[in-house]
Order: C-alpha cells, then structure tokens, then sequence
C-alpha cells in the first residue's frame, strides 16, 4: 500500500525536511551548483519538484522531470512544475546536458547500474545525490520496517538501502567520479563525459 508520504506529497517535503535540517538547502545548493548555467536538465526521480523550485528552474534553459507517483506529478504540475508521470525503469531519456537522480536511486535495487548506463547515455553530467546512512539499515526491526513502508512508492516496501560502498560499486562502471559526503548522504557527480559503452 502506498505510503503516506507519497499519497500527500506535502508530507514528504515536510519529511525531508526533518531528516536533513541543517543540511538541507545545503546539498540541494550544491547539486544546483554543479549544474551549468543554462544546462538541459533532465530529473528523472523528480518527487514534487523540490530541486526545480530551490532554485534549479531559474538557471537552466529547459527542466524535464519524470516521476513514477501520480499524486507527486498532481502536486508538481499544480505548482506550474514541469513534471511529468514516468517510470524511470523504462522512460526514454531525451538528449540533455544533465541528469540527474535525487534520493532515489536505492528504488531501482540491481536495476540502477543499467539506468544510470542509459542515463549517462544522453548526457555529459550525470549528477547522483544519494542516502548512505539510513533507518531502514537498523538493528531494530520495528524501526527499519516502518522506514521500508514509508518509502512504498506504490510497489511495496522498499528494504534495500545503499552504503557507501554499494554505491561505489553500483556506479563505479559507469565512468570517472566525484565523490563528497554531505551528511548522511553521498554526492557522486561525473568529471568528465561518462563512457557510452553498450
């Protein structure tokens, strides 16, 4: 069953929030900062928009988000977000100079490696921000279930989490990176323009 969080995407806004505090408009600062001016930004795990309207949607020539929940694209595109509803499992990906991918990479568990490949297929700068401490990573079992229920997107819970490490290992054939922990979470960000091997 969906969670709250993506049934009222305020809830996830407010959510985030609490979970970062002070960092908070620090790592989405940073993300902005790495993106050039005037850049061609494709968001494929966009939420409710938080990145476009931190700043993001002033500096670029276009933003195209894609978002697997319907009542975050609802949310978005009441907000005049360009937002649309997608899979990124299976959206195809337009030619951009950017792409990014916002707390949302553990979703897609052995999939993200070949979605980061697709990815960086169609751009110069691949841009992940990423969770690597986490709840659901608990000893607790209590606290680490309600962690996994409360990121069901729709398709259950979500148990998986990256570490650090995994998340070296998962983005690791897909070009050279630059790596900065902020907080609990790791910025991975292409050097250069990422391998288009098959």
């Amino acid at each position: 069953m969906t969670s709250p969080i993506y049934r009222f995407p305020w809830l996830l806004d407010l959510a985030m929030r609490a979970k970062y505090r002070s960092y908070y408009g620090a790592r989405l600062d940073r993300v902005c900062a790495l993106v050039p001016e005037g850049a061609r930004v494709v968001d494929l795990c966009a939420g409710s928009g938080a990145i476009y309207r931190h700043g993001l949607g002033k500096r670029v020539e276009w933003y195209r988000g894609f978002e697997i929940s319907e009542s975050m694209v609802r949310r978005a595109r009441a907000r005049g977000l360009p937002i649309e509803q997608a899979d990124a499992r299976t959206v195809e990906i337009p030619d951009c100079d950017v792409v990014l991918c916002l707390d949302s990479l553990y979703q897609f568990g052995e999939l993200a490696t070949a979605i980061l490949q697709r990815a960086a297929n169609q751009c110069s700068r691949l841009i992940l921000l990423e969770p690597v401490d986490n709840v659901v990573q608990s000893d607790l079992s209590s606290l680490a279930g309600l962690a996994a229920w409360i990121t069901d997107y729709g398709e259950g819970p979500v148990h998986f989490r990256h570490t650090e490490s995994s998340l070296r290992e998962a983005i690791e054939p897909i070009g050279e990176w630059t790596l900065e922990r902020i907080g609990a979470d790791l910025l991975a960000h292409t050097s250069r323009a990422p391998s288009t091997a098959e």
